[in-house]
C-alpha cells in the first residue's frame, strides 16, 4: 500500500475531499470520496468523512489502496532486451513508458508488458512482478527485471546496500564542472508532487557528476547517484542550479522553450552488478535513443570523440 502524508498549510477551512483532489490533479474528487468512505485517510491520527472541514496545519496521513494483482492483463509491447537467463534480464525501457501501475495510472505500463514478454511473472505474488527498481515515465535507458523471487531480494539487497552502480547522461542547462552533491532529498513541503533538500527531515542523497561535452549554454553530463532516493538526479541538479534540460518538474520552462526539447533529457545508460547466483561481475549498456542523439546532433555536440560515452 502506497502512503502519504502531508499538512494542510491553508489559512481557511476547506472540505477534505476538495484538499485532497486539489493535492493530487491526477485523480478525482469522487476517488477520494470512496476512498475516505472505506477509512484509508487519516487526519491527525484518526478516522474521517469527506465533509470535514481542515483547520490549518491538520495533519493528514492517507494510505492509497493496493492495487489489485488481477487487473495486470498481459499486453504485448516492444521491450528490447540485452541479456537474459533463468534468473534476470536487462531491458530497455522507452521514454513516455510508465515503469508500473500506481494511483491515477490509466494506460498500459511496463509491467503489462513484462507480462506478456516474461510469462513467469504472471505467477508471482506482487503488484510489481520482477521490478527491482524504477524509471520516471520520460526517462528513457537500462533496467533490471528479476524473472523469480528469490532473485528478486538478493538484487533488492544488493540495491539498498549500494552494490549496484548506476550510470546516467542528462543535458543540463549552462556549464557544469566536475561536482559531488550531498544533500539530503525528502518530500516537497509546497508540492505534493515534488521532492526537495530538506537538510533537517531528508534522507541522506549523494550524487557525483562528470562533464563530457559544453556546447550552445549546455553540457552532457554523466551522473552517477550513490543514494537511490526518489528524483535525486533531477533534485540535486536543480539544486546546483543546473536543472536537466526538458525538465517540467525541476527546469527552467523558459530556457527550454528555445531548446525545444523532446522530454526531459535524461538516459539510464549503464548498470554495474554482481549476478545474484553465478556471482559473476556484470555490466551492460543502453545506446541512446533517437530523440536523445539527435538532439545532441542539433546542439552541435560532437559525441563521436568522447570515450566514456557509447552511442
Amino acid at each position: 500500500m502506497d502512503r502519504d502524508e502531508l499538512t494542510y498549510e491553508g489559512h481557511e477551512e476547506v472540505r477534505l475531499d476538495r484538499f485532497l483532489s486539489q493535492a493530487y490533479p491526477s485523480l478525482s474528487r469522487n476517488y477520494f470520496e470512496k476512498v475516505i468512505s472505506k477509512g484509508h485517510v487519516f487526519v491527525n491520527h484518526k478516522p474521517t468523512k469527506k465533509s470535514l472541514k481542515l483547520q490549518p496545519l491538520d495533519e493528514i496521513l492517507i494510505d492509497f489502496p493496493p492495487l489489485d494483482p488481477l487487473e495486470l492483463t498481459p499486453v504485448e509491447m516492444d521491450i528490447p532486451v540485452f541479456f537474459e537467463d533463468r534468473d534476470l534480464a536487462l531491458i530497455y525501457k522507452h521514454p513516455k513508458l510508465v515503469s508500473h501501475p500506481a494511483v491515477g495510472t490509466t494506460e498500459p505500463t511496463l509491467i503489462h508488458g513484462l507480462l506478456h514478454r516474461f510469462r513467469q511473472l504472471q505467477g508471482l505474488d506482487t503488484v510489481r512482478p520482477g521490478l527491482v527498481h524504477r524509471l520516471d515515465k520520460d526517462t528513457s535507458g537500462i533496467m533490471i527485471i528479476a524473472k523469480n523471487l528469490t532473485t528478486h531480494e538478493l538484487l533488492a539487497n544488493q540495491f539498498r546496500a549500494r552494490q549496484i552502480k548506476k550510470t546516467y547522461l542528462a543535458v543540463v542547462h549552462r556549464t557544469l564542472e566536475k561536482t559531488l552533491v550531498d544533500a539530503p532529498i525528502g518530500r516537497s513541503l509546497n508540492d505534493r508532487k515534488k521532492m526537495g533538500i530538506q537538510p533537517q527531515t531528508g534522507k541522506e542523497a549523494l550524487t557525483e557528476f562528470v562533464p563530457l561535452f559544453t556546447s550552445k549554454g549546455c553540457t552532457l553530463v554523466k551522473a552517477m547517484p550513490k543514494t537511490g532516493r526518489t528524483h535525486q538526479i533531477r533534485v540535486h541538479l536543480q539544486h546546483i542550479h543546473h536543472p536537466i534540460v526538458g525538465d517540467p518538474l525541476y527546469g527552467f520552462l523558459g530556457l527550454d522553450k528555445p531548446l525545444n526539447p523532446p522530454r526531459i533529457l535524461l538516459h539510464a545508460h549503464s548498470l554495474e552488478f554482481t549476478h545474484p547466483h553465478t556471482m559473476k561481475p556484470m555490466r551492460f549498456t543502453s545506446s541512446l535513443p533517437q530523440d536523445f542523439s539527435q538532439f545532441l546532433e542539433r546542439m552541435g555536440l560532437d559525441t563521436a570523440n568522447c570515450p566514456d560515452l557509447i552511442l
